[in-house]
């Protein structure tokens, strides 16, 4: 009874606890399944409170920013303004660059705060999901091929054949370039997954060795004040965000200024 009820425990405490989805509330419906998860709420949860940081600057806005920042909030959103804002004019080489910035800015805050909810104990870990960082990476990158398009019009084809290609070469170097070019959106959202779960992962096995230590005292008790570095994947986490963002602007910064010789 006592080592069935240690499996339990270390089950639950497993970095993959992070990643399993389960039904609260079972709803079926013509043989399909409608079930409210664990997932839905979060990513609800996590909506609502997104939708409230955006429309406080709208209820502040009069109220409570000023030229010169009196608060620290302001003060909060005006470094990340000009941090996103500096990503973009230095990866996006066009005049329509910093029409991009509510994207871009956009983007930065969904995978930051989804990245902070699964560092949550007992919530749920979405970018940790290949589905959401899917469907994120899916519609950006056919969100900004639909504006090269809208720009560009059929010079958008001009991607997949760098200017100065000898004729020779014409066939191979489109098709390299095209099956890179389509492998972006793919590489995206597998870069974010993997490094989420390899963030729970390596979190897991540090919090393993800091209760070894704590139960072996002297010297060794002491050594567990390195869980501090658990801190770690916090910056991590801006980390991740900032690299994703920065992808995104690489990949706009391509259909903007595409390879016109």
């Amino acid at each position: 009874m006592t080592s069935n009820l240690k499996y339990k425990f270390m089950f639950f405490l497993s970095p993959l606890e992070h990643f399993q989805v389960y039904p609260l509330i079972s709803i079926y419906f013509l043989n399909y399944d409608y079930s409210v998860t664990n997932e839905t709420i979060i990513l609800s949860l996590f909506l609502i409170l997104i939708l409230i940081y955006f429309l406080s600057f709208v209820q502040n806005l009069e109220n409570s920013f000023y030229i010169v920042p009196i608060s620290r909030w302001q003060v909060l959103n005006e470094l990340l303004f000009l941090g996103i804002l500096s990503l973009i004019s230095e990866n996006i080489k066009h005049k329509l660059g910093q029409k991009f910035f509510p994207l871009i800015f956009f983007i930065f805050i969904f995978i930051f705060g989804l990245n902070v909810v699964g560092l949550i104990p007992f919530s749920f870990a979405l970018t940790g999901h290949l589905i959401v960082t899917m469907f994120v990476s899916l519609s950006v990158f056919f969100a900004i091929n639909l504006i090269g398009f809208r720009i560009h019009g059929l010079k958008m084809y001009s991607l997949f054949l760098p200017s100065g290609t000898c004729s020779p070469l014409y066939f191979l170097i489109v098709l390299i370039e095209f099956i890179s070019y389509f492998f972006r959106p793919i590489s995206l959202f597998i870069r974010l997954f993997a490094n989420v779960m390899a963030g729970h992962v390596l979190i897991k096995v540090i919090l393993g060795f800091v209760y070894v230590l704590m139960g072996a005292g002297g010297l060794l008790f002491i050594l567990h004040y390195l869980s501090l570095l658990i801190l770690l994947p916090v910056f991590v986490v801006v980390i991740r965000s900032l690299v994703f963002c920065l992808l995104v602007c690489t990949y706009i910064n391509d259909c903007l200024n595409l390879h016109l010789g």
